[in-house]
């Protein structure tokens, strides 16, 4: 019976510190979202094309997608209260404005492109910013049903419905936060933030002509 009893209290203890290590890096998680997405808002804010689609796509996949989706946890700081179905209509919110975010966004990116003659999704940056999106769709469309699980379990299985827009939802964020990695060295993100490292090419261009805030971030 002691034996027993030790068990269950070496049970209880690791998982009381696995509940506060999740607490921790639930906490690391906002910090970063809110201080990646706050520096990147203040270094893009104004109305021109290229500082819109920064602004915009920052906004809408690093903060809104990215608090959508861990607001469902239940070791989430500010969330971990509500109940289930409280946080399912947060979730779905805060990624349904981060999905319009990003999708006008990339319309932006592609406006500057058009006016430039510029081709359209010919970066690495461009690529999985475009496939992102198109998952993000497809991710949205299939959330709707997910939303109501319970009363089309007759015409689709929960488990099917649900898993179909976890992965194409989870597949979206983790591609859209590929392509803003890649975003992160363009042209126009290193001469708005003078941290991110310069090549010796970018280097001798921007000697070469003066730069401007609103040049393609090609």
């Amino acid at each position: 019976m002691a034996t027993d009893e030790t068990s269950v209290e070496n049970t209880s203890v690791l998982l009381s510190l696995w509940n506060v290590a999740l607490k921790v890096l639930n906490f690391g998680n906002h910090i970063l979202l809110f201080t990646l997405a706050g520096y990147l808002i203040y270094i893009s804010w104004g109305t021109g094309v290229w500082s819109l689609h920064v602004l915009l796509c920052s906004v809408g996949y690093v903060l809104l997608m990215g608090e959508g989706i861990v607001v469902l946890a239940g070791e989430n700081l500010w969330s971990g209260f509500l109940s289930r179905r409280v946080n399912s209509h947060i979730h779905w919110v805060l990624l349904l404005v981060g999905s319009v975010f990003s999708i006008v966004g990339t319309a932006y990116g592609y406006h500057g492109n058009a006016l430039r003659n510029r081709p359209h999704f010919s970066s690495t940056h461009g690529l999985t910013g475009i496939i992102s999106v198109g998952l993000v769709i497809i991710a949205a469309v299939l959330g709707l049903p997910a939303l109501f699980a319970g009363k089309l379990r007759n015409i689709i299985k929960p488990i099917i419905n649900k898993f179909s827009h976890n992965l194409l939802g989870t597949a979206s964020f983790v591609v859209g936060m590929v392509s803003q990695c890649y975003g992160y060295n363009t042209g126009f993100m290193r001469r708005l933030s003078p941290e991110i490292p310069r090549d010796w090419h970018t280097s001798r261009s921007q000697r070469s002509s003066p730069p401007t805030s609103e040049s393609s971030p090609r």
